[in-house]
């Protein structure tokens, strides 16, 4: 039975051609790796930064969207307000009748509806504004210096 050793290793002999040239190689190496480091990490910043923005630009959107949604509520509200208000006139005017008094009622619910849509596209902005705000935060810290990065980015020899 043939037993197997481990080959032997093989070590530099400090002074020799081959380990001063291994000595010499080792700051050219660590920043090669450090300059690696720095792209990869300078890659996610940028990756980041493009998602916040991309995600600020999609909420500036719905800010826009629920702007307009806004407006046109306000719109229907002064037709309607108008007509209620022709009502109110033709029914001092002339003697009130029941299809004045429906429609007046048809409007008045409208008029709420409309409350209603309103009242729940306005309690969507604080929260829109202040996740636009955070977005805006850490797009603002991804892009400072100085900071400390990712613990897998770190250079430590």
């Amino acid at each position: 039975m043939a037993s197997h050793h481990a080959p032997a290793r093989k070590y530099l002999t400090p002074g020799t051609i081959q380990s001063n040239k291994f000595l010499s190689d080792i700051p050219e190496k660590r920043a090669k790796i450090e300059a690696s480091i720095a792209f990869r990490n300078n890659t996610l910043q940028a990756q980041k930064r493009a998602n916040y923005q991309n995600e600020f630009d999609r909420l500036t959107g719905h800010r826009e969207i629920n702007y307009n949604l806004i407006q046109a509520q306000v719109g229907k509200e002064k037709s309607i307000k108008d007509a209620l208000g022709q009502i109110i006139i033709q029914n001092v005017k002339a003697k009130p009748s029941r299809v004045r008094a429906k429609k007046a009622d048809m409007l008045q619910k409208q008029l709420s509806a409309i409350e209603n849509e309103k009242n729940i596209i306005t309690q969507r902005a604080p929260a829109l504004e202040k996740r636009m705000k955070e977005l805006t935060t850490k797009a603002t810290k991804s892009l400072t210096k100085g900071k400390e990065p990712h613990p897998i980015y770190k250079t430590n020899f």
